[in-house]
Parts: structure tokens; sequence; C-alpha cells
């Protein structure tokens, strides 16, 4: 009898979907104290619960509807939740104004690691709030919006970071050392390896002496006591800004340790935004999110009556061709 060994790299793949399976969260989640109703919903996630009755100029279509859990670890539910909130807030950041004064900026903020992942949550948070009122920021920034991504380290903990549009005057990031090589005063830090080195683009040499930390990196050690890197970029395009922090909206079992982490995750984040805003965004009432088809370009209306439904189900049944004439 001929037998099939399979390599050790597929094996372990097998092993660790077994172990982060939504069986094995979900046991994991009742011992945490999580809302049963919730975990059921979990376990109910693609499950087909029913249709509906999709219009628009195109004519009409029959669409399968299928529980959504919305939970940031859930893979199928993130590609629906980022179009539900491109929908939301790509007009509103498409209408603002940019000029030589003001523009859009994305904005990462990475203070270093936390031990403890509720205390670094609240923490990040909190600090970000008194970053935001600090005179400085005030003065420059308008509005924005801000998601938390999480990771988590075998040796260094958890990486709990802010992903952040802004919107606002130019904020001062700019490192004050010197490069031997040219003698200019600027210099920058590499955001993988943490390695200063020239801002000169013709020198970027790594031969430079650090002297002091740019303006919003002291502003934030001052609210969270924490060493903290920063890195903010010019957004030419407020579509692809928004696009990009989207995918940071959600979290999966590569950014977690162990089933038991990630159940905590799960936890700590039950009821949490997924997008928080201030300044003007959050004075801004955003209107009904209206469904457009991609084909005709006209609004879609849904309708969730069974009565309806059944009719239409029976207008495109085929006809029976197996009935014998007599």
């Amino acid at each position: 009898m001929e037998t099939h060994t399979f390599p050790l790299e597929v094996v372990e793949r097998s092993e660790e979907r077994s172990l982060f399976s939504n069986s094995a969260i979900s046991l994991h989640l009742q011992s945490l104290g999580y809302p049963q109703k919730s975990i059921d919903s979990m376990l109910m996630c693609g499950k087909v619960t029913g249709s509906m009755l999709k219009n628009c100029d195109c004519g009409s279509e029959l669409i399968t509807l299928k529980h959504r859990c919305n939970l940031r670890t859930c893979v199928s539910c993130a590609k629906n939740r980022k179009l539900r909130l491109r929908r939301k807030y790509a007009p509103f950041l498409n209408a603002l104004h940019q000029d030589r004064d003001y523009s859009l900026y994305f904005l990462t903020i990475s203070p270093k690691n936390y031990e403890n992942f509720d205390y670094g949550m609240e923490h990040i948070r909190k600090s970000f709030i008194k970053f935001l009122r600090t005179k400085y920021i005030k003065n420059r920034v308008k509005a924005g919006l801000y998601v938390l991504e999480t990771k988590q380290s075998k040796e260094y903990g958890w990486n709990i970071h802010i992903h952040c549009i802004i919107y606002g005057r130019r904020l001062d990031n700019q490192i004050r050392g010197k490069c031997f090589n040219c003698s200019q005063n600027l210099i920058k830090q590499d955001y993988i390896t943490k390695k200063y080195y020239c801002a000169n683009r013709k020198c970027g040499s790594e031969n430079v002496i650090f002297h002091q930390n740019s303006k919003i990196v002291d502003l934030f050690k001052l609210s969270s006591k924490r060493d903290v890197n920063i890195h903010i970029s010019k957004q030419d395009s407020s579509f692809f800004s928004l696009n990009y922090m989207l995918k940071y909206i959600s979290a999966n079992k590569d950014d977690f340790l162990t089933p038991l982490d990630m159940a905590k995750y799960i936890k700590a984040t039950y009821k949490r935004k997924l997008i928080n805003v201030f300044g003007i965004f959050f004075k801004h009432k955003f209107g009904k999110i209206k469904c457009i088809c991609w084909r005709c370009n006209k609004e879609i209306e849904f309708c969730y009556d069974y009565e309806v439904i059944m009719r239409f189900q029976e207008s495109i049944k085929p006809p029976n061709l197996n009935i014998l004439n007599i």
C-alpha cells in the first residue's frame, strides 16, 4: 500500500490553523467572560440567513444574505467593512480644500512596546489625546481620524501604534544632529532599523551624530512619558491615504502568538470604535451611505419583503421539462 508524507511546513501550518479555529477561540472567550451572544454570532459568520431583492437600472437580482459577525479578527468580514467605511469617509476627505498652508498628512506614532495589552491600549489612547491638546498641535492640526494597530512579539511584547490621517499645517518632524561627511544638521531615522542617517539625498551617510529629537517626538514623549518613533508624510491623494489606513482596522492570527492572546484582543476591543475622529471631523454629520451600482451608476434599492421575493423567484423559475404528455 502506497503511503504519502507531507512536508513539515505543511503539517505545521495545518496545526496552526486548527489552533486558531473559531471553535478554539470561542472556548477561550467563554473562559474570559465574553458575551455568549457575541460568541454565537462569531460561530454563525458566513451562514446563509435569507435573501433580498436588489433593484437598479440594470434590473432586479436576488442576493443571498449571510450572517456577519463584524469582528476585527474575521477575514471574511474585513472586505465589506473596508468598503463601508470608505464610502462613509471618502466624500468628506475629497471635499477638503488643500493649498500651500493646509494639506493631508499620514502620521504613524509607534511608542515603545508594552508588556501588558490592556494597559497599552488605554495608555496610548490617553497619551494621544494629551498630544492633540498641546498648544503646538492645536494651532496646526484642524482635524483627523485614526486607528490603532496591534501586533504581538514573543521577544518584545505588544507593539501598539497609531495610524492617523490629519488635516492641517506642516508639523516639525526634523531630527537635529550632524553629518560628518557633508556637515549638514538634519538627519533622519530608518523606520525599520531605527538607525540614523543623513537627510541629504546626495549624501545619505550613517556617519552622523544625534543631538535633538523633532518637535512632535518631544511633544509625544512629554505626553506619554515613553520613548516613541514618529513618521509623517504629505499625501497627494485622499483616496490613497484612506485606503492605506483602512487596511489597519483588521487583525489576523499572524499578529498573535496564541489563540488565548487573540481571544484577549477580541474581548479588549469589544464595542470599541474601529476609527476615531477629532476636530472638524468629529463635528461633521455623516449622511446615510448610498449604495451605487458600478455598472449603471444609479442608487441601488433593496427589498426584504418575503412575498415580493417569492413572486420574483417564481418568475425566474425554469419551466419543468419532465412533465409527461398524456
